[in-house]
């Protein structure tokens, strides 16, 4: 989880500002943000989910996306905005927390807040409830008002999903891979 908060960090303050003047396409940075974003955060649940059900479905939306992916690339210019692979990842992630719940909720024998990967599920779910629809009606609505507004709303719940994991860090203290428990 640490590796994707840094690679955002990395992507809104240089990737974002710079990559179209080094490719030429605005929008080929966010649509690999977007492909890297998902690929480390579904690595993270491969980490914390245990029951195969689960990690197999993960496998197979893993499949779904890469499709996605894929077709949306070759229909669609390079020039706009990639919201529908932004809005599948975004349900996908959502589907994940939803697992992670649905296990922890189901082991009587721990309080699920005294799991670190809690609060990290908390902020995911956070961020990707509270972006979605900015995310998959930016194709209707690309202004620079709306440019302005979908800014303000993504880092509004960068920060608090940031703010989530920042407690799971700091509930870890010195554990030996706290994140992952």
């Amino acid at each position: 989880m640490v590796l994707y908060l840094s690679y955002g960090l990395i992507a809104d303050f240089i990737l974002n500002a710079h990559f179209d003047k080094i490719i030429g396409i605005e929008f080929i940075g966010f649509r690999l943000y977007t492909i890297i974003e998902y690929a480390l955060i579904t690595l993270y649940f491969t980490k914390i989910l245990y029951k195969k059900n689960f990690l197999a479905s993960i496998s197979i939306s893993v499949i779904l996306f890469a499709l996605i992916v894929i077709f949306d690339f070759a229909l669609r210019t390079k020039e706009t905005f990639d919201s529908v692979p932004v809005g599948a990842s975004a349900l996908l992630i959502l589907f994940y927390c939803t697992l992670f719940l649905f296990e922890k909720i189901k082991d009587t024998q721990k309080i699920i807040y005294h799991n670190n990967s809690f609060w990290i599920i908390c902020g995911l779910i956070f961020y990707f409830s509270g972006t979605f629809f900015i995310f998959i009606g930016y194709k209707y609505y690309n202004s620079k008002e709306y440019n302005e507004i979908y800014s303000l709303i993504n880092y509004f719940f960068s920060v608090i999903r940031n703010v989530f994991v920042l407690v799971a860090i700091a509930k870890s203290g010195r554990k030996n891979n706290a994140l992952f428990g």
